[in-house]
């Protein structure tokens, strides 16, 4: 990820699937939330080792999110998913 957010085309990426990658953290959320993604549409976060706070991170300043597919077998983002 770090590569990705310093490169010159993350203005132009309009998904990401990060499904599946459990070492995707919170951390990682903020470092994808710094950078400038101007153009993010989707993001696929199911099955990664994240919480309502770093969902809340990267929908604060990806405004233009319009899908975010949150899930996980043991509830985590539970009260985002549902509010």
């Amino acid at each position: 990820l770090k590569f990705l957010t310093a490169a010159p085309c993350r203005k132009t990426i309009r998904t990401i699937n990060l499904w599946g990658c459990n070492g995707i953290d919170d951390e990682a959320l903020l470092l994808l939330a710094g950078s400038s993604l101007p153009a993010l549409r989707k993001l696929h976060l199911v099955e990664c080792q994240i919480s309502d706070e770093g969902v809340r991170s990267i929908c604060s300043t990806c405004t233009d999110l319009r899908v975010v597919s949150l899930g996980s077998e043991d509830g985590v983002c539970a009260t985002l998913s549902t509010s």
